[in-house]
C-alpha cells in the first residue's frame, strides 16, 4: 500500500510535485515559471511599463521620473514632467536611442534614460 505523500502517476513525493494549476500540463513544483500564466483580473497588479518597453506607435503618460536628482531635472528640463503625454515615435536598433513625440516637438533619448521614466498603466 502506498504512503498518502506518494503521487500515484509518478512516484514522486507529492512535495516535490506541487499542486496542478487548472490549465497547466505541468506541476508547480517541476518546471516552475516556464509556463505563463496568463489572465485579465483586474485586481491583480501589473508590473510598472517604462517609456523604454514601448514600441512604436505606442504612446503612454509619464507618472513618475527616477534615477539621480541631476538625471531627473535633465529629463523635466526637456520637458518630460508627471502627467505629459508621450509617442514613441523611432526606435534605434541594438538597443540604440528612441526618438519620441513630446509637447509638439520630436526628442531623442538613450535606453537607460527612457527606462528610468514610468508610465501609467493604460486603460484599453
Amino acid at each position: 500500500m502506498k504512503s498518502r505523500n506518494m503521487n500515484l502517476l509518478g512516484g514522486l513525493p507529492r512535495i516535490f510535485l506541487g499542486r496542478q494549476r487548472s490549465g497547466a500540463s505541468t506541476p508547480e513544483g517541476i518546471g516552475a515559471g516556464t509556463t505563463a500564466h496568463h489572465h485579465s483580473d483586474p485586481h491583480v497588479r501589473k508590473p510598472h511599463t517604462t517609456l523604454a518597453d514601448l514600441h512604436r506607435g505606442d504612446s503612454g503618460t509619464i507618472q513618475s521620473i527616477g534615477g539621480t536628482s541631476t538625471a531627473r531635472l535633465h529629463l523635466m528640463e526637456m520637458g518630460l514632467t508627471p502627467g505629459t503625454r508621450v509617442r514613441v515615435v523611432r526606435l534605434a536598433v541594438f538597443g540604440g536611442p528612441l526618438d519620441i513625440q513630446v509637447r509638439g516637438y520630436r526628442l531623442s533619448l538613450r535606453r537607460e534614460e527612457a527606462r528610468a521614466i514610468l508610465l501609467q498603466p493604460s486603460h484599453s
